[in-house]
């Protein structure tokens, strides 16, 4: 049922305002719209499947190696 809220949104978003700015906005303004907006996405489904999101900061752990 959330999902099917979240796909509804989201087209709704796609179609209201990304098609326009698609019109009107530069290519990397476009790209770097649409990337943000897929990864809120999928971010948002994971988070409706309970999959496990890393944190940030484990992630900057790892890197650094504290």
């Amino acid at each position: 049922m959330i999902l099917t809220i979240v796909i509804i949104t989201y087209l709704f978003i796609y179609l209201m305002d990304y098609k326009q700015l698609k019109k009107t906005q530069s290519k990397l303004h476009n790209t770097i719209y649409l990337s943000l907006f897929s990864i809120s996405f999928i971010l948002l489904v994971a988070y409706i499947f309970n999959w496990p999101i890393p944190k940030i900061s484990t992630l900057l752990k790892t890197i650094i190696g504290k």
